[in-house]
């Protein structure tokens, strides 16, 4: 299956200092609609929890989507990209809310993996 290595590292970095070395952080140049025409049908997600949801992030750069919950993720990959299947990764931050949300997530079929780093 083809896959795709930190998803939404097409997006600018939060922090503007980051894009000037987006070459060491970057795995992706192509949007999720991109990457799926292409056949893409794996796809990694990784997160760090905030105030307000769930902060899309590879190590310690913040790239500039946020989910309000790990739900909103299952239902936005499942809704918009059919046949496909994801990994949720707590990239960064406390586990505790993580695990309590993660419990919610077993209706979701496309969801293959949940790892903690």
């Amino acid at each position: 299956m083809l896959g795709s290595h930190n998803t939404f590292t097409y997006k600018s970095a939060k922090w503007k200092i980051f894009n000037l070395f987006s070459n060491f952080w970057r795995c992706q140049d192509k949007t999720i609609d991109e990457q799926y025409n292409l056949g893409v049908r794996y796809f990694d997600i990784r997160v760090r929890k905030i105030k307000d949801g769930y902060q899309i992030c590879h190590g310690i750069i913040d790239v500039k989507r946020t989910f309000m919950s790990l739900d909103e993720i299952c239902y936005y990959i499942g809704l918009n990209y059919p046949n496909s299947t994801f990994r949720l990764v707590l990239e960064r931050g406390d586990t505790t809310d993580f695990l309590n949300s993660v419990n919610r997530l077993k209706n979701y079929d496309n969801l293959d993996e949940i790892v903690i780093k």
